[in-house]
C-alpha cells in the first residue's frame, strides 16, 4: 500500500509540474516531496548535496521556495564571492538560474534550480565553517576529548534565522579568530595588490659592505615586501648598504632563516618561490586555521610545530611565548588536542623504545663504555637494577634504560604531561644552543621548551602562593616530585606554514613536506 500511494504522489507531482497552470503556491508541495527521504528526488543529484542540511533549511521556510526573486540570488551571489577571500572558489558553490516563463517545465526547472542554489549555499557555510577537506584524513588531529568540532546540521538549526541573510550567515560561518582574520587580510593583500617578482640569480654568497651587480634586483624584491624604498646611496646602487642589510634579516626572520644578513643559497630560494606558490601557501593555511578554529579556547598552550615555536595565549591574549624544539622529519611530533595537567620536576628519564632500540642499543654494542658515560641504569621492568654484564645485548629481554635527574638529563629540570598515546610531552633540555637555530626539527617527537622555567611559573600561576614556594623547595631539592593541575591548560600542538604576526605576514619551513599534499588536495 505505501508504495502503491508513494508511486501515486510521485506521479502527481510529476502531473503539477508539467501542468502550465500552476503558480509558485504550488512548490512547498513539490518542494516537500523533493525533500522526502522516501521518494524518488526528480530533480537532478548535486554530488555535493546535504540532505539533512537542506531539510533543514527549508522547513523552517515552511518548504517555500527561497531563491525565486531576482534579488535574493543577488545577494547570495555577491556574499558567495566573498569566499575568494578566504581562499575559496566561489564558482564551487554557484548554480546557474535556467527558468524561464516560457518553457512548459518552468515550474520543475524552479523547483530543482532552487534547491540546487540552496545545496550549493550551504555548501559554501559547512567549507567555511569546517574546512572544505575532511581534516581527520588530510591532517588529523588525536583529540583526548571529542566534540570540539561542530555538527554542521547542528550549527545550522542554531543559526537558523541568519540563514536568508546570506552575508549574515557567511559572516557568522567564517573563523573570526585573530589568526584568520589577520591571514585572510594578508592573502587578498598578496593577491590583488602585490605585483608578480622576477627570480633573482643565483651565485655566491652577498654579504654587508660588498658590491654586486644582483644587489639592485635584491633591492627590488625587497621593496616588493615593503621592508626597503631605496639604497641609503643612489651613487653606489650596487652596494650591500646598512639599509639593504636590515631589510635583509628583516626578511630572513619572516621567512623562519637564520638571521644573519648573509644573502646565501637559502634566501635567494626563499624569495624566489613565486607569488603564485606563496598564495597557495596562504591559501591551504587558511584552510589549516578552518580546522584549528574550533579547537581555540581563551586560555590554551599553542605549539606550532613547523615554526618551531610554543605560545601561552590568557583570556584570548597572548601571554608568554618561546622557541621549542619539535620531532624530526623521522620520528614526528604528533598533532593533538590535549591537557597540560601534570609537571613533573626533576625528571628521570626512561627511555623510550625506538630510541632504545635505534640510537642506544648500537652505541652500546660497541663501547663497553657507553652506559657508564651516559649515566645510564639498567633496569628490569619491575624497576630493579641490573647489571650490564649480565645482559645479552645483542638480543635484550624484558630490559629498560634510564637516566636519573641531574644537569645531563635529556628532560632537563621540568617535563611538562598530558594525556596522549604517543608517549610525548613536553619538556625543559640542557640542548639550549640548538634554540638559536633557524631548523629545530631535532627531537625524537617531544616538544623542548626554551625558558621552560618560565612557561612552569604560568602554569602554576593559579596555584595557592604557599603551594608555589613548596614547589621552589621541591625543584631545588634535586629529587622527582609530580605536580598535579587541578584545572589544567588545553595544550594543542599543530601545524601550520604561514601566519601574521605583529603585523607582519611570515612564511615558515615545512619540515615534514606536509604541504604539497595539502595543496594537492585542495585543487
Amino acid at each position: 500500500m505505501f508504495i502503491k500511494c508513494t508511486q501515486q504522489f510521485v506521479a502527481l507531482s510529476l502531473g503539477l509540474l508539467l501542468s502550465s497552470t500552476l503558480l509558485a503556491d504550488d512548490l512547498p508541495l513539490l518542494i516537500t516531496a523533493e525533500l522526502d527521504p522516501d521518494l524518488t528526488p526528480l530533480c537532478p543529484t548535486d554530488a555535493h548535496s546535504n540532505p539533512a542540511a537542506l531539510h533543514l533549511l527549508y522547513s523552517h521556510a515552511g518548504f517555500r521556495p527561497l531563491w525565486q526573486n531576482p534579488e535574493q540570488r543577488s545577494a547570495l551571489t555577491h556574499a558567495v564571492q566573498t569566499l575568494q577571500d578566504d581562499g575559496l572558489d566561489p564558482e564551487r558553490y554557484r548554480a546557474t538560474w535556467q527558468s524561464n516563463t516560457v518553457d512548459k517545465d518552468s515550474l520543475y526547472r524552479r523547483l530543482c534550480d532552487d534547491i540546487l542554489i540552496s545545496s550549493r549555499y550551504l555548501l559554501a557555510l559547512e567549507h567555511l565553517l569546517l574546512g572544505s577537506l575532511p581534516a581527520d584524513v588530510q591532517e588529523g588531529y588525536w583529540q583526548h576529548e571529542t566534540g570540539a568540532r561542530p555538527v554542521f546540521t547542528q550549527w545550522l538549526a542554531d543559526h537558523i534565522a541568519l540563514l536568508p541573510e546570506p552575508t549574515a550567515a557567511i559572516n557568522a560561518a567564517r573563523p573570526d579568530s585573530p589568526h584568520y582574520q589577520q591571514l585572510r587580510m594578508a592573502y587578498r593583500q598578496l593577491r590583488d595588490h602585490r605585483p608578480d617578482w622576477d627570480t633573482l640569480d643565483t651565485g655566491p654568497n652577498l654579504r654587508p659592505e660588498s658590491s654586486s651587480e644582483r644587489i639592485p634586483p635584491l633591492r627590488q624584491r625587497l621593496s616588493h615586501l615593503d621592508l626597503i624604498t631605496a639604497a641609503t646611496d643612489p651613487e653606489r646602487p650596487e652596494h650591500y648598504d646598512s639599509g639593504l642589510e636590515t631589510a635583509v634579516r628583516s626578511m630572513q626572520s619572516r621567512y623562519g632563516l637564520t638571521v644573519d644578513g648573509i644573502v646565501g643559497a637559502a634566501t635567494i630560494e626563499a624569495l624566489n618561490v613565486s607569488r603564485e606558490d606563496r598564495l597557495q601557501q596562504l591559501r591551504i593555511n587558511l584552510e589549516r586555521q578552518r580546522w584549528l578554529e574550533h579547537f581555540f579556547q581563551p586560555d590554551q598552550l599553542v605549539v606550532n610545530i613547523a615554526g618551531g615555536d610554543i605560545r601561552l595565549y590568557k583570556k584570548g591574549e597572548r601571554q608568554w611565548e618561546a622557541r621549542a624544539q619539535t620531532g624530526r622529519l623521522s620520528r614526528r611530533t604528533p598533532l593533538l588536542v590535549s591537557t597540560l595537567n601534570r609537571v613533573t620536576l626533576n625528571p628521570s628519564w626512561t627511555i623510550p623504545p625506538t630510541i632504545l632500540r635505534e640510537d642506544k642499543l648500537p652505541g652500546i654494542r660497541n663501547d663497553p663504555d657507553f652506559l657508564a658515560r651516559e649515566h645510564l641504569r639498567v633496569l628490569d621492568f619491575q624497576g630493579r637494577q641490573l647489571d650490564p654484564a649480565e645482559v645479552d645485548w645483542q638480543h635484550p629481554q624484558g630490559i629498560m634504560l634510564r637516566q636519573d635527574p641531574g644537569p645531563l638529563n635529556p628532560l632537563g629540570r621540568m617535563a611538562f604531561r598530558f594525556p596522549n598515546p604517543f608517549h610525548v610531552y613536553l619538556h625543559d633540555t640542557p640542548s639550549q644552543h640548538i634554540f638559536q637555530l633557524s631548523n629545530r626539527s631535532v627531537s625524537s617527537g617531544c616538544v623542548r621548551v626554551q625558558r621552560a622555567a618560565e612557561l612552569a611559573e604560568a602554569v602554576f600561576a593559579t596555584l595557592p602562593a604557599e603551594r608555589r614556594t613548596q614547589i621552589e623547595q621541591q625543584l631545588a631539592s634535586g629529587r622527582t616530585r609530580e605536580i598535579n593541575l587541578p584545572t589544567g591548560i588545553q595544550l594543542i600542538l599543530a601545524y601550520w606554514t604561514a601566519e601574521v604576526e605583529d603585523g607582519q605576514l611570515r612564511f615558515l619551513p615545512d619540515p615534514y613536506n606536509m604541504d604539497p599534499a595539502l595543496i594537492s588536495a585542495l585543487h
